[in-house]
């Protein structure tokens, strides 16, 4: 069975292209999704392969892909807004600028037990767990007051990773540490 510690996220499917099953999808790789070979798909809390037939670029980070098994739009529609995945073990079998972009080939797991700043630097706690038990996973982090705050995993609330200071920077919607 495939865990969400096996994956890196890579990018999402958007919508149907065409009537034929193409999926039009944001990749944040510069590798075709074909040299890939499978796609990594959560599909009712289950992550499901699905190889990728062929791929075609479609600006810098658009891919118009042909997945096996998805014959018509109709479809396709059902993976719409779908992140997509693959085995971080492939990724980083793959030449090194094939690599995602924006990933540093870090998984949220690996991140557990850095410190998490807000972006004044302000210490919010250290991130003690991932909690992967709904649609969206979530840091645990221990706050210096020994309480439990729950911090969606968010690319865009990420400003900073420090691999050196064991430490992550973020920048958070306000009232998010208040819930």
């Amino acid at each position: 069975m495939i865990t969400r510690s096996q994956l890196t996220l890579i990018g999402k499917a958007i919508k149907p292209h065409g009537h034929a099953g193409e999926i039009s999808a944001s990749i944040e790789c510069r590798a075709d999704a074909s040299e890939l070979g499978f796609l990594i798909m959560e599909i009712d809390g289950i992550f499901v392969p699905f190889k990728v037939v062929s791929s075609r670029r479609r600006g810098t980070d658009a891919q118009l892909l042909t997945i096996d098994g998805i014959d018509n739009d109709e479809e396709a529609a059902l993976y719409s807004g779908k992140d997509l995945y693959c085995i971080t073990a492939t990724l980083n079998g793959l030449d090194e600028d094939a690599y995602c972009e924006n990933q540093d080939g870090l998984t949220a797991d690996q991140l557990a037990g850095f410190s998490m700043k807000d972006s004044n630097g302000n210490l919010i706690g250290k991130i003690d767990d991932i909690d992967v038990s709904t649609d969206n996973a979530l840091f645990i982090v221990i706050s210096p007051e020994d309480k439990k705050i729950l911090v969606p995993i968010v690319d865009e609330f990420i400003t900073d990773i420090d691999m050196d200071k064991l430490s992550i920077s973020v920048d958070l919607p306000e009232g998010l540490l208040d819930l």
